[in-house]
This record gives structure tokens, sequence and C-alpha cells, in this order.
């Protein structure tokens, strides 16, 4: 039976969910080793019925499963979210087999994701300590160290991933031999930023243009300047993407990436030139037609009229098939109908609004943009009580956003667990920049509420400097345009 579950270890390992279940059941064992293995393979693939009704059965003899077996329960919760649970027991299992460097390394995972990188340091280190063997381990302890500032080591860990998957690669499976090399090289590039070295990211990619493998470069390209503007570096970013376009002028995603830049910047115009760019390669996109129109309410109504109802009238047309099952349909049906309802709101339109978001949360109940918008809508229309509903609501699925909508509503958070959490989502990097000013802003007023004027004064300053990165405000030309105004125009 032993060799029988390396062999079902190793597809685990190698990421080969469809054939790891194969595997499990062509053995008809009920033994718990191979029912667990079956079991991650089925959370993998996103069949958590199935996995559920599993689980339960086999939770009942939890006591009688060996160490490999617990270790193999615990990749079980991890993959439910349950990390506690999973912790518990894998520091059950480390007390009799302390050794074991599979279970310090997932053990070492739990205390990253429950954001205490100093154990998960500890731990993975360990493990890479016991068997420096899996490429995995590599990449986790690469990360919690590129995250705790501390950078030779993580440059000596994407080298020795780097020389396991040469040596691997010809037992992996192309995909997983895809992915690993791809987490490498997006460490390599997050650790040249972080040292400075923009110029090695960039002679890198130009040597890979030499590949002219146009989908490759568009990938890194873009990776890139996601990295760059999640360091606040907006313009270098627009120039990687630029340098891009020059090579692949039609490229959408190429496109569509440099609106996003120019959105998150308030270059709204610019933004929707681009989308304008885009539909004239892809004129039957609904989900470009509801874009379009999101981005131009602040700017022209008939135009984001006009675009939301052509996504609609896409949207409804069509036909289920292969590229358009009817789940992706839906979505986009959803998407259109949003974007209707944003423009008949914006316009006041708030019957005919409100008729459009009920349908949409008829179909869809945790539509987060959606359960938004509309609670937007019922405060301007004084209906407190039901967008504070609506918002909680939104708090269950995104209770970042949840949060942050009710502050709005002046409905503050009384726990100071809730508000250290505001403040970390607030500085996770995105494409906005290392720090989203939004949050910080609603953290502002929730300080203030409290009476410490002086947290919340914190807040507000950092979250206006922020700001001015974005603002093109000129005050010389303000005021000329004032002037002229004061003089066309008499009493």
């Amino acid at each position: 039976m032993n060799s029988q579950l390396n062999v079902l270890r190793k597809l685990h390992e190698h990421q080969q969910y469809h054939a790891l279940i194969q595997a499990c059941q062509s053995l008809h064992s009920a033994q718990p080793p191979v029912l667990i293995l079956q079991l991650i393979a089925q959370l993998h693939l996103g069949e958590a019925e199935q996995a559920s009704c599993l689980l339960e059965s086999l939770l009942a003899n939890a006591d009688t499963f060996d160490d490999d077996a617990l270790t193999d329960l615990a990749a079980v919760h991890i993959l439910r979210g349950e990390i506690e649970q999973a912790k518990t027991l894998l520091e059950t299992v480390l007390k009799r087999q302390p050794e074991l460097a599979l279970a310090t390394a997932r053990l070492g995972w739990c205390y990253m994701t429950l954001g205490d990188l100093e154990q998960a340091q500890e731990w993975s280190g360990r493990s890479l300590k016991q068997d420096d063997t899996r490429i995995a381990v590599w990449l986790l302890f690469a990360r919690l160290n590129l995250q705790r500032q501390q950078f030779i080591p993580v440059q000596q860990s994407i080298d020795s991933g780097h020389r396991l998957l040469d040596e691997q690669a010809s037992d992996m499976p192309d995909s997983v031999v895809e992915q690993f090399w791809q987490q490498l090289r997006g460490l390599q590039m997050e650790l040249w930023l972080k040292n400075d070295e923009l110029a090695s990211a960039e002679h890198w990619l130009e040597m890979l243009e030499a590949e002219n493998d146009e989908q490759l470069i568009v990938h890194w390209r873009m990776n890139l300047a996601n990295l760059l503007a999640q360091s606040d570096e907006h313009e270098a970013a627009e120039e990687v993407i630029r340098q891009g376009l020059k090579l692949y002028p039609a490229n959408i995603s190429l496109l569509l990436q440099l609106a996003e830049l120019m959105q998150v910047q308030g270059r709204s115009m610019q933004a929707i030139q681009l989308l304008r760019r885009v539909l004239g390669q892809d004129k039957d996109n609904p989900a470009l037609w509801a874009r379009l129109s999101q981005l131009s309410l602040k700017n022209s109504a008939p135009q984001a009229r006009r675009a939301a109802e052509k996504s609609l009238e896409l949207s409804a047309a069509l036909q289920e098939s292969d590229d358009f099952p009817a789940q992706k349909i839906s979505a986009l049906k959803q998407q259109s109908r949003l974007a209707l309802a944003q423009v008949e709101s914006d316009e006041q339109n708030f019957d005919t609004a409100e008729k459009l978001f009920r349908e949409l949360l008829a179909v869809n109940p945790d539509h987060v943009a959606a359960l938004r918008a509309f609670g937007q809508q019922q405060m301007l229309r004084g209906q407190i009580d039901e967008a504070i509903a609506l918002y909680e609501r939104v708090k269950v699925i995104d209770p970042v956003c949840g949060h942050t909508a009710l502050i709005n509503a002046r409905q503050f958070p009384e726990d100071d667990i809730t508000l250290e959490k505001l403040d970390n989502a607030a500085r996770i990097p995105s494409l906005e920049g290392s720090v989203r000013a939004g949050i910080l802003f609603q953290l502002a007023a929730a300080w203030e509420k409290r009476q410490d004027h002086e947290q919340a004064f914190r807040y507000a300053q950092e979250a206006n400097e922020l700001s001015q990165h974005f603002l093109h405000y000129d005050p010389v030309g303000h005021r000329n345009k004032c002037a002229r105004i004061r003089y066309s125009f008499g009493k």
C-alpha cells in the first residue's frame, strides 16, 4: 500500500487532480489516506459538495489516522479556509514526529495565512532543512523573506527553486513546470524592483522579446507594470505597457491594462479613448460596452446610456456554446443590467433603476457591486434602513467593502479588530498603489467618531497625501478660467 500511496502523493504534488481521483477510485480502497487524497483533489477541482460528504464520513474516525493521513487532512482544512483547525492538527502531528517535513511546511503556510510572518518563516525554513527538494516550499520561503525585506535569502531561494526545477522538470507535467517557472520569475521581478534594479527587469524583457512570443511577452510586461503600479511607480508602469504596444499595437490585453492605469490615475477621458480603440477590434463584446458605460458616467451621460443599452442588447443575443456556457452568459447579462441600472440611477430615474437592481439581485443575491450600487441609490433617496441592510449583506461577502460602505452610512465598527483589519486591507498593494487612500479616509471618519482626533487626523493626512499623487489640478489655470467666465457673463 505504501508504494501506491507514494504514487498518489506524487500525482498530488504534480497537481494532476483528475488523474489522482481516477487513481484513488481504481484502488477501490476505503482506507483513510486514499480517501483524504481523493478529497484534496475534489476540492482543487471545485467539487465542494462531493468533498463535504466524504469529509463528514472521514472526520468521524480522525482519531484513528496515522500522522501522514493527519498531515493530508490538515491540507483539506487549509483548502476549506479552516486554518486554525489545520494548525491544531499539524501541531499535534509535529509533537510526535518533529522531523515530518511536509507537516512542518504546511504549518508554515498556516502561520503565513494567519499573518504571523515570523513564525511562518521559522517553520518553512525548518522544513527546508528537513527536506530541501520541494520547489513549493522554496517559493513559500522566498515570499516570506521578501515580505520581511530580507532580500539575500530571497535570491538564494529563487536560485534553489530554479536548480530543482531543472532537475525535476522531466518528471513533471508541462503545465506544472510552466507554473513553477512563472512563480519563480515573478518573485525575481519583485526582488529586482525592491532592490531598485528596474534595469535588470527591462533587460530580461528585452531578451525575452527575441523569442517573438507575443503571449509570453505581453504576460510579463503586464506583470511588471502591475508590480510598478503597486510600488506607486505609475508613470514607469505606463511606459512598460507603451513599449509593449510599440511591438504589438493591436494587443487588446495591453490596451485594457493601459486603460486601467489611466482610470486609477483619474484620467478617465484617456481611458475611454483606449476602450473605444479596443471596441474597434471587439465590437460585439458586451463586457467591454458595460465597462465603457461605467467609465462614461461622470463624463458623458448619453454615451453611458448608449453603451449600457448596447451591452444589454449583445448579452441578450448570446447563444449557449463552448465559448459561452450558460454561467458565463448569465454573468454577462448581470454586468449589462448593472451598467444600465447605474445609468438610470445617475439620471435620477430611481424607480427604473430599482427595478433593474432587484431583477439582478433576484438572479444573484450575492452580487457585491449591485448590492453596493443599490445601497448608494437608497441612501440618496433617504431610505437609510434599506441601504444599511444592503451594506450588511455586502459585509458578509466582502468585509472590507461592506465596512467602508457602512462607514459612509455613518454606521461605525465598534471593535478595534475590525479597524485593524481595515488598516491592513488599505496597505495591500493594488493597481491603485501601495496604499488605498479611500479606505484611509473611512478610517479617519471612524476614529473621528471615537473622538480620537489625533488618530483621525493621521489617517486623513496620509489619505490626502496619497490622493495628491493622482490630482491633476492647475491652480493658475483654474483662476484664469474663472476670470474668463466673470469677464464673459454680466450680473
